[in-house]
């Protein structure tokens, strides 16, 4: 099993993370190497402006950074990895091969979009863009359910990829988060 992240521009800093012998622990980085034992440090080279389009590359895209049929767990930079996240992932790999969390916020994804412009992650242009390309496909509302990706499962298979790179396509093409 891996973990993984990324870290751009230093934003984040890293804990060492527990003795794992069946684990590994990745982390890509831009700029200057993070200096946390424990690690795996592989620079990200990504023709990209936005710091946070760079470091989320490897959390949308893991298909590419990994073999097919590895078992990786994308968890945010800033959290802590315990012993006990380990041994639910391990359990989670034996029923699932995708799995996120739900949001403990449950938002609507209109309230989604107001925090993203009240925040300043996007604009209103961006937003507008957003729900155009979202009508046009007939998408619900009533489909719509937040999840929370500080912590995504997925095993490298032909169906987890082509959601991954759905999900890169239309964070590139949309708004400023995921």
């Amino acid at each position: 099993m891996i973990f993984y992240t990324s870290i751009t521009n230093g934003y984040d800093k890293l804990e060492v993370p527990p003795k794992a012998d069946d684990v590994l622990f990745i982390c890509f980085y831009d700029g200057e190497k993070p200096d946390v034992d424990g690690w795996i440090y592989i620079t990200l080279e990504l023709d990209e402006e936005c710091p946070v389009r760079k470091s989320y590359h490897p959390k949308h895209c893991p298909h590419l950074y990994f073999e097919k049929g590895k078992e990786t767990v994308w968890i945010d930079a800033s959290y802590s990895i315990t012993s006990e996240i380990i041994n639910v992932s391990k359990g989670l790999f034996e029923e699932h091969d995708f799995v996120l969390q739900r949001h403990p916020e449950n938002r609507s994804l209109l309230t989604e979009f107001a925090k993203l412009y009240r925040e300043g992650f996007s604009t209103k242009k961006e937003i507008l863009d957003m729900c155009i390309r979202i009508k046009d496909i007939g998408y619900k509302l009533s489909y719509y359910d937040q999840t929370i990706n500080s912590i995504i499962w997925r095993k490298i298979t032909p169906e987890v990829t082509e959601w991954c790179e759905i999900w890169r396509e239309w964070y590139d093409d949309g708004v400023n988060r995921d």
